[in-house]
């Protein structure tokens, strides 16, 4: 028997994921087992109140919901452990009114992390060695292993969106190249700089960038890196680069400042300075010359 109910959940659950699998698993389980009611939850804010990821009961889904677990059979397996009550759940526990059997298993991680719990219940006894136990088990483990990985998504998503906030806003100008020096993405810093909209940026090649110069071909061949050859008033621009290759190898990350206001006040210092020096050499001219008449017989 337990081996055509087990037959019976794989065939309705193994081509669903995520919150259609939880759905499909309660439906599966009550009809395999006869009992009113599954639901799979589990912890809400904190571990001492759940949220149902899919319930069944009387034939039909009812609303995901959230209680709070003091006072409920659920609050003993989420202590880790099998809960198994055969009769009298209402007596035991107030709450539960119209449940008189219970049985759940937690939802654990493979390093024994409790994520939250599987159970059925129903408005009659049930044997007091559960027939399909073993069953039970094993959805519970494939039912954790499933919220486990939507849980790994939903980090990798919230990684992802952090990663392209700091991406997106940093100040120093961030672009990522393929193999040929094509753009591949390009940051706020990146478009500001080089005086492109991010609608150009597929169709930029950063090699294409670099001044037509000895040294700045010799260096971009070296680094493979894109530098910029000006922004939208049509002047020129000063770029400090680093070039690194992907551990992948499928493209390069390059990073890139404006330096252009610090090379102008460096230039505009050297032009002083050698004014200031040319003046110099001039009063000293001028001196001499006068020094020289002074003498003169």
């Amino acid at each position: 028997v337990e081996l055509s109910v087990l037959k019976a959940i794989v065939e309705g659950t193994v081509n669903a994921t995520g919150a259609e699998f939880f759905r499909a698993l309660v439906c599966n389980l009550a009809a395999a087992t006869g009992v009113a009611g599954v639901f799979i939850a589990e912890f809400a804010d904190s571990k001492t109140r759940v949220r149902s990821l899919a319930f069944w009961a009387d034939g039909q889904f009812l609303d995901n919901q959230e209680w709070d677990l003091e006072g409920t059979p659920c609050q003993e397996v989420l202590q880790g452990g099998l809960c198994h009550y055969p009769s009298n759940v209402w007596r035991q526990f107030p709450k539960e009114e119209g449940v008189e059997s219970y049985l759940g298993v937690p939802l654990k991680t493979v390093d024994g992390e409790v994520l939250g719990h599987l159970a059925i219940f129903d408005n009659k006894t049930m044997p007091p060695q559960p027939q399909l136990l073993y069953t039970f088990q094993i959805f519970a483990a494939r039912a954790a292993a499933e919220l486990a990985r939507i849980r790994m998504l939903e980090q990798l998503r919230h990684s992802e969106e952090q990663y392209r906030d700091l991406f997106n806003e940093a100040p120093i100008a961030y672009v990522h190249e393929d193999l040929e020096s094509r753009f591949i993405s390009a940051n706020s810093a990146a478009l500001r700089i080089l005086g492109i909209t991010a609608e150009q940026v597929p169709g930029m090649v950063g090699i294409s960038l670099v001044p037509d110069t000895p040294d700045a071909q010799r260096r971009v061949q070296e680094a493979f890196a894109s530098i910029g050859q000006g922004t939208d008033t049509g002047k020129p621009i000063w770029i400090q680069w680093w070039s690194k290759p992907d551990p992948s190898g499928e493209f390069t990350r390059t990073m890139f400042i404006d330096i252009t206001e610090k090379v102008l006040m460096e230039q505009e210092q050297a032009r002083l300075q050698a004014q200031n020096q040319y003046l110099q050499e001039e009063i000293q001219s001028v001196h001499n010359f006068e020094d020289i008449v002074g003498r003169s017989p």
